[in-house]
């Protein structure tokens, strides 16, 4: 009997990006935006397949997992277009 065993894996997913802002006239100055810490479980096959294309492509896991995530996001737009969610 095949059990499939899940892998916690962290997305600390909080981590600060610059972004250049014109300010002035053309000064630039940084910006910070803060991500969100969000942890899932995944497969250990799902697991041992993105570590390979992370260590093959040289992008960080998150990179993708982010990816994913836009992905999902953008399939499903216009089935949640207009509803209003729970806060």
């Amino acid at each position: 009997m095949l059990t499939h065993r899940r892998v916690p894996i962290d997305l600390t997913l909080v981590c600060y990006y610059e972004i250049p802002i014109s300010i002035n006239g053309g000064y630039m100055t940084p910006v910070r935006l803060k991500k969100i810490l969000v942890s899932c479980y995944l497969d250990r096959e799902q697991l041992d397949r993105l570590k390979e294309l992370s260590h093959r492509k040289g992008e960080p896991m998150t990179y993708y997992l982010r990816e994913g995530v836009a992905l999902v996001l953008d399939k499903y737009a216009e089935k949640t277009k207009g509803r209003k969610t729970k806060s």
